[in-house]
């Protein structure tokens, strides 16, 4: 956990009422990344996720080819944040 890395990422595109989170969590879930996700006021989607950097990597790059097959992504922005406590597992939020 010491080498862990945090970063925020901004998804949007089609990405809220097609099963988009649900996806991201089994991915992390995959990636042993741990985080949450959430669907944002505006339609994109907002994730937070640690992990390895070689995780965090392929995790990033299977969201940015859209996690199912419904999800239609047109941006992903993902910024490096520090978080004062990692989280122990990947959530979805409300």
């Amino acid at each position: 956990m010491l080498n862990n890395q945090s970063v925020k990422i901004t998804v949007s595109g089609l990405v809220q009422g097609v099963g988009f989170r649900y996806s991201t969590k089994e991915i992390a879930e995959h990636y042993s990344i741990s985080g949450s996700v959430k669907n944002m006021a505006n339609g994109n989607v907002l994730i937070i996720a640690s992990g390895s950097k070689q995780n965090l990597d392929k995790f990033i790059n299977e969201i940015k080819t859209s996690p199912n097959s419904f999800a239609q992504i047109q941006n992903v922005k993902v910024q490096p944040v520090k978080l004062n406590q990692h989280p122990r597992s990947f959530k979805m939020k409300i």
